[in-house]
């Protein structure tokens, strides 16, 4: 119940009840993968900067990942996770691993391969993560709020011109 009520609280905008609940589930289920996953996601990639506590967000993933091992989701926050904390060349190697589990994997581990690789140096293979997850982003979650924001930062980083376009 806490977990789902998390994710509403998350979707409507009210971060920090969003995070009380799911420490709730933690709290009365500390083995549940999808709560500590939950709640590690939130803290990665909160839209509130200041809400975010990437360290925390690693301890609970890894905890995820223990209870959850095949789950590529987990795997793939576990990375997120690593990403926010400037663990460039971490984020990579586990980032690819839910590539593994997901069927080739998608924006959601793209868009933050593309900018660990940016990170690290490594200007040509940025870019092609980056077109990759937009491909499939257009394709697949056109209007998916957390990955507009995720695409607006990896070209904010990689210097990027989206253009918009407004037909309307």
């Amino acid at each position: 119940y806490y977990d789902t009520r998390g994710i509403t609280y998350q979707k409507m905008g009210e971060y920090e009840k969003g995070i009380d609940d799911y420490n709730e589930a933690i709290r009365l289920d500390p083995k549940c993968a999808q709560a500590n996953n939950g709640l590690a996601w939130f803290l990665a990639t909160c839209p509130d900067a200041r809400l975010r506590d990437a360290d925390r967000a690693i301890q609970l993933a890894q905890k995820a990942v223990k209870l959850s091992p095949d789950d590529g989701r987990i795997w793939n926050t576990l990375g997120v996770a690593q990403y926010r904390t400037g663990k460039w060349k971490a984020a990579i190697a586990t980032l690819e691993k839910p590539m593994g589990l997901r069927s080739g994997g998608d924006s959601f581990d793209w868009f933050f391969l593309a900018m660990a690789h940016w990170q690290l140096g490594e200007k040509d293979e940025a870019p092609q993560w980056y077109r990759k997850a937009v491909k499939w982003m257009d394709e697949h979650k056109p209007e998916d709020e957390e990955l507009h924001r995720f695409r607006a930062e990896a070209a904010e980083l990689l210097g990027v011109k989206e253009t918009i376009n407004d037909e309307g």
